[in-house]
């Protein structure tokens, strides 16, 4: 029986760890995407150069 409560309390720390986590890196995607960045199908992200003169 405290084997199962330690597991669940376990698997229940992960869970929010992971959904804090995918908050976290859609946040800084919206916050990218405001910023006109290209989203790229490998993953990476190319932000704009600003240096307008």
């Amino acid at each position: 029986m405290t084997e199962l409560v330690i597991l669940a309390l376990c698997a229940s720390a992960l869970g929010l760890w992971l959904l804090r986590l995918r908050r976290k890196s859609l946040a800084a995607r919206d916050s990218a995407a405001q910023r006109d960045c290209v989203f790229m199908s490998d993953g990476r992200i190319i932000a704009p150069d600003h240096k307008r003169v």
